[in-house]
């Protein structure tokens, strides 16, 4: 991907840059994700989610050090928000596709999925289960409450019947 990552106009953008990792730890690219004035994603922009930087198999942006139980599901502010909710550090895994064939840390010996609802979500999310399930972890399956799409959109859900 090209270094300079946005061209729509000569305007400055505040964004999200998260750290991609492979399994061994090592930076392999940058997630950018362009805000809007509210704090989420800018969805007036063509492209307000850009990543620079290969993915292997196995990437994940890492939102705290692996440890005994640990939160996985896929979008960055998805998992930020299902981290804060469940009280335990977690990693994005960045697609349906890498949840599905997520490698786990030795350390790991639980895990909670911060399920996306809809089928792509769901069915990673049951497919990760099964294969750590033979491997012996401790697995759930956590779907975001009240219905929403994904662990965010309920935390913004929450914070607007707060008043906040």
């Amino acid at each position: 991907a090209p270094v300079s990552v946005y061209r729509e106009g000569r305007a400055r953008r505040p964004a999200l840059l998260a750290a991609i990792r492979d399994p061994a730890g090592a930076l392999t690219a940058v997630e950018l994700v362009y805000l809007a004035p509210g704090g989420g994603p800018d969805r007036r922009l063509r492209l307000p989610r850009k990543t620079v930087g290969a993915l292997p198999p196995g990437s994940a942006v890492r939102l705290g050090p692996a440890a005994h139980t640990l939160v996985v599901g896929e979008g960055v502010m998805s998992v930020l928000s299902a981290c804060e909710a469940l009280g335990q550090a977690g990693w994005a895994l960045l697609s349906a596709r890498n949840l599905a064939a997520w490698p786990p840390p030795p350390l790991v010996r639980r895990v909670l999925i911060a399920a996306d609802r809809g089928e792509p979500g769901e069915a990673a999310a049951a497919a990760l289960q099964a294969r750590l399930r033979a491997l012996g972890l401790s697995v759930s399956i956590r779907l975001p409450p009240g219905g929403c799409e994904d662990w965010n959109a309920h935390a913004v859900a929450q914070r607007r019947k707060e008043g906040g």
